[in-house]
């Protein structure tokens, strides 16, 4: 537990090898500027650049909310509760481990409490990847990426070479409009670079796994908050996760239904994303 001016930073080390299998994070004041500015950065086994490095609000999808009561959420992995955040997904390390939070915003943390679930091992088998978190955002339709023969415009939600699996995503959109931001198809190659990509998603709630433009609470998949305002959703890939041993890219169309389609080309508001990821070894986030 501890108190952060702005500007000062904690951190946590573990050495030797080990996974930690939960981490509890509590932070007062949990207004938006906090959770924006409260940056958590993860590093394994000595590596000089950290591979989570993610503002706390976007890594648990509660940077716009807070704790409200509304936009409290639970999944196997990843939640946030009346006072707290929640991630348990397993992060291995062989030559120890350092996690670190940095009060980037302008206001005080009065308190800041950290918890962890952490085993100690003698060694970690060499197939044990190791966890990744890496976020991005940009204003829709202005300057991503455009695919296919249309040359729809996307948000890039990651894009890396090398062995691993993408294990999930948390999705944030500014939207203060009541119209459908998400008709834009979900897009990932996996070991491929070609057009079409095998995984090619019909919009955002079926990728989400609702439909019709709602969206509903399930052990992997949900929303923290929906439309107008700043729609969140996650969606988590435990038994169907992508793997990939050259390559992957994910990336989601920023395309609207109808009038609301016009108001992106016209009005570029920002496309957000947290991608969960695993690596053969440790990589930066980036």
């Amino acid at each position: 537990t501890a108190r952060l001016a702005a500007g000062d930073a904690i951190k946590l080390r573990r050495s030797g090898a080990g996974v930690i299998r939960e981490l509890r994070l509590g932070v007062q004041p949990a207004t938006p500027a906090v959770l924006r500015g409260l940056r958590l950065t993860m590093r394994w086994d000595g590596a000089r650049e950290p591979s989570v490095d993610v503002p706390v609000g976007y890594f648990f999808g509660h940077c716009d909310s807070g704790h409200a009561e509304a936009a409290r959420f639970s999944t196997l992995v990843l939640g946030v509760t009346a006072d707290e955040a929640y991630v348990k997904f397993p992060m291995p390390y062989a030559k120890g481990a350092v996690i670190a939070l940095r009060n980037d915003s302008p206001v005080a943390i009065t308190r800041l409490q950290v918890a962890l679930d952490a085993e100690r091992l003698r060694s970690v088998p060499a197939n044990w990847g190791r966890f990744h978190a890496t976020y991005s955002e940009a204003p829709a339709a202005l300057h991503g990426p455009r695919f296919g023969l249309k040359q729809t415009p996307a948000h890039l939600v990651f894009e890396r070479e090398g062995r691993g699996k993408y294990v999930g995503v948390i999705l944030r959109t500014d939207w203060p409009h009541e119209g459908w931001w998400g008709e834009g198809d979900w897009l990932i190659w996996s070991d491929e670079t070609g057009w079409p990509p095998s995984y090619h998603g019909t919009g955002s709630e079926e990728y989400f796994n609702s439909g019709w433009c709602k969206f509903d609470r399930k052990a992997v998949s949900g929303y923290v908050a929906v439309h107008p305002g700043h729609p969140t959703e996650y969606s988590f890939h435990l038994n169907d996760a992508f793997q990939f041993q050259r390559n992957i890219k994910v990336a989601v169309e920023t395309v609207g239904w109808d009038k609301a389609n016009q108001r992106i080309e016209n009005e570029h508001p920002a496309w957000g994303s947290t991608a969960f990821w695993y690596a053969l070894r440790a990589q930066p986030a980036r």
